[in-house]
């Protein structure tokens, strides 16, 4: 049988949960050897958690969360909305 998820957009109620997400994929990916390069104590210093916050306040960022048939979160998407030089802005755009 096919596991199902959710995907909704990023609450306060999920900071806690990007923030583990995202410590967790440092720490594999560290111990995977894709990269030394991380500070693996980074998504919990008040510059980490700064950053994972503008996802849930700032409305020129966004955050889906993935939540397993348990409503356990266990994937997340960040982005950010920017304009760039090659594209004209569109005033009605949603996310």
């Amino acid at each position: 049988m096919p596991i199902e998820f959710d995907i909704h957009v990023g609450t306060q109620a999920d900071y806690e949960d990007l923030l583990r997400l995202n410590k967790a994929l440092f720490d594999y990916e560290a111990e995977q050897g894709f990269s030394h390069t991380y500070n693996l104590e980074w998504t919990y210093s008040d510059k980490g958690k700064k950053y994972f916050q503008t996802f849930i306040d700032d409305d020129a960022h966004a955050a889906w969360i993935a939540t397993n048939e348990d409503s356990v979160a266990v994937g997340y998407l960040i982005a950010v909305v920017r304009e760039v030089a090659y594209r004209s802005p569109q005033l009605n755009s949603t996310c």
